[in-house]
């Protein structure tokens, strides 16, 4: 990862999803197992998604804002990261 931000978003549950992908294939480098120089080990995966339960019925996008990921709430975590 080189010391790079990754941040993955899916618009349903996290479990077993693509940040799950994401973070098994680093997961090696961080835990010092895969360390060399072309591959240091401080970089980090955000996986932003919705929760393993029941999501409230209601308009897509009241939705989305309350799991984390409508338009401005990404763009609110992104610029916290920079």
């Amino acid at each position: 990862m080189a010391g790079k931000t990754v941040v993955t978003i899916e618009d349903q549950s996290i479990s077993c999803g693509f940040g799950s992908a994401v973070m098994e294939l680093v997961a090696p480098r961080q835990s010092g197992k895969c360390k060399t120089k072309a591959n240091p080990t401080n970089g980090k995966v955000i996986v932003l998604g919705g929760p393993d339960e029941f999501i409230r019925a209601g308009l897509r996008s009241v939705q989305l804002d309350d799991i984390g990921i409508s338009t401005e709430r990404i763009v609110e975590m992104v610029m916290g990261i920079v």
